[in-house]
């Protein structure tokens, strides 16, 4: 049980760290630097220095997605490759707080030219998903589909920070 547990964090880990270095890679590119980033639940979060066009902004948020998915290609372990392709859909995903959702304002500001607009419609899609997440999370517990408690512990962090700050 223990190499299990070490196995299973060891993949998490990677995956969030592989995620990350996409981030910073996508930046580079546009000659953005990251600040430095704090741990949050389930994963880190970064910001960058200064600020960047909309278009250089979904690229830069696809980056960490765009990683997972190259490295779940690798020939690794069949754990390793399900968190890295696991995480890059569930961060394209517009729930509060994931790339998803910042790729999804950011389409939204830059195609509408109205920020006011494009949040209020994020926050509302972003509202609708979480609530179709909530549910999806409860079916994978009744039916005792394997990841049912990471899933309600990424539900209850998603409604924790949803309900307590603006996005």
């Amino acid at each position: 049980m223990e190499s299990g547990f070490a196995a299973v964090t060891l993949a998490a880990v990677s995956a969030v760290l592989i995620h990350e270095a996409g981030h910073i890679v996508a930046a580079s590119l546009f000659g953005v630097k990251p600040e430095k980033p704090r741990a949050v639940f389930g994963g880190l979060s970064m910001r960058l220095a200064g600020s960047t066009s909309y278009p250089r902004g979904i690229i830069i948020l696809a980056g960490g997605a765009i990683f997972n998915a190259l490295f779940a290609l690798f020939p690794a372990g069949a754990l390793f490759r399900a968190f890295s392709l696991g995480a890059a859909v569930y961060n394209l995903l517009p729930l509060p707080y994931t790339d998803g959702e910042g790729i999804l304002y950011s389409l939204l500001a830059w195609r509408l030219d109205a920020p006011d607009t494009a949040y209020r419609i994020t926050r509302a899609v972003s509202g609708v998903s979480l609530a179709i997440f909530f549910v999806f999370a409860i079916y994978v517990n009744a039916v005792g589909i394997g990841g049912g408690t990471a899933l309600l512990l990424s539900l209850i962090f998603l409604l924790m920070r949803r309900t307590s700050e603006r996005f």
